[in-house]
């Protein structure tokens, strides 16, 4: 639709407007559909706090129409590999009988949500057998297999002067770097950083406000967020309303027309991201990445006696796999490798060396101290016991 101004708006996005020169009116339009990467935004609900014996648990709970029981089915902690062994224990003591008396059983159930009472018990297999389960399952240790190969070795055949010939390569085992490209860049008054461009829906809080790079834009953004959507902008962070920059799918935000023309809606951004190891993927060209999830960290002693650490990406490996030398490698200041953190490394920490060595006699104990690396950065590494103290 063409406004008496020439102003044209996509019917199903009428936040997309284009000046043009045709008269005012209703027309069919083709366009050219730009792909643009979607914007993900992860949300976690706060878990309520625990009071002392309490435990949480995630579970499905649901009224039964037929009896207007309230029931709970816990979920399976499948992040808890024991599991397994539970699997293990169920079929071991399943039998054809058992089947049968379970059909009947099902059955039963759907007489009582007809009145009709059921009788069908199902005896534990011997005496205290609950509790065998949880004294075994509680003295597992778990550990987790850990695969290091990064490439792969790829065969294809080729046509080379009319013969077919064995071509062999390398591919990586897994993702190099992030999605996001970025661009090296130097705003006024500011230092070099990287750069993206964003729709203006994408800024959530003041922490990501704060990243857009145009000041003026950026001070035009908290003003109207205080004087036309009630935010108070002196917090130290909040929360952008659902409806800050687009009303009914119209723009709310305007630039001044340097040409006296109407005000030009705001509708993306360009933000700065601070990435301290970006890789630029060609030499030639203005693009850089973030070289995605560390691979490791090593830990290690320099000749001067002092303990140290050094962060390796994923890609920092590939390329060391490729030129055939090792995954851990000590720097040129390395006397000797002390130790490296890798994902799903296993690491028992809080025990002294008593404790330790009664441990070796009760993996119990063991249990309770065992812990999986969950992340790893500089001088961050991120720890998680993976078996609660009872299954």
């Amino acid at each position: 639709t063409v406004d008496e101004e020439g102003l044209m708006a996509a019917d199903p996005d009428p936040g997309y407007l284009v000046r043009t020169s045709q008269a005012a009116g209703r027309y069919y339009c083709i366009f050219d559909i730009e792909s643009i990467d979607s914007e993900l935004h992860r949300m976690e609900n706060e878990p309520p706090e625990l009071e002392k014996g309490q435990r949480l648990t995630e579970a499905v709970v649901w009224v039964d129409e037929a009896t207007g029981e309230i029931k709970y089915d816990p979920k399976k902690n499948r992040d808890d590999h024991r599991h397994h062994a539970i699997d293990a224990i169920t079929v071991a003591l399943t039998e054809q009988g058992f089947l049968q008396r379970l059909s009947t059983h099902h059955a039963q159930e759907e007489n009582k949500k007809r009145g009709i009472s059921s009788s069908e018990k199902f005896p534990d297999p011997w005496p205290d057998f609950a509790n065998d389960v949880k004294k075994a399952t509680n003295k597992m240790l778990i550990s987790h297999k850990q695969n290091n190969k990064v490439l792969s070795k790829i065969s294809k055949a080729i046509m080379k002067n009319g013969k077919t010939e064995k071509s062999v390569g390398f591919a990586a085992r897994g993702q190099l770097h992030k999605e996001t490209v970025f661009g090296k860049r130097k705003a006024p008054n500011q230092t070099e950083g990287y750069h993206i461009r964003k729709a203006i829906t994408g800024l959530k809080d003041k922490k990501q406000i704060n990243k857009v790079v145009d000041e003026t834009i950026r001070q035009l953004i908290l003003n109207h967020l205080r004087d036309n959507c009630g935010v108070d902008i002196s917090k130290s962070n909040f929360t952008v309303p659902k409806d800050a920059f687009f009303d009914s799918g119209q723009p709310r935000l305007f630039l001044p027309n340097r040409k006296g023309g109407e005000p030009v809606p705001i509708k993306k951004v360009r933000m700065r991201e601070n990435i301290g190891n970006a890789i630029q993927l060609k030499s030639n060209l203005n693009q850089h990445v973030n070289p995605r999830n560390n691979h490791h960290v090593l830990i290690y002693e320099d000749f001067d006696g002092n303990m140290k650490e050094q962060v390796v990406s994923f890609i920092e490996v590939v390329e060391r796999q490729k030129q055939n030398g090792a995954i851990y490698q000590l720097p040129e200041d390395g006397k000797r490798i002390v130790a490296t953190l890798e994902i799903n490394d296993m690491f028992l920490l809080g025990l002294n060396d008593e404790d330790f060595e009664i441990g070796k006699r009760n993996s119990e104990i063991l249990n309770k101290h065992l812990y999986r690396v969950q992340k790893v950065s500089s001088g961050d590494y991120s720890f998680k016991n993976k078996h609660p103290r009872q299954y």
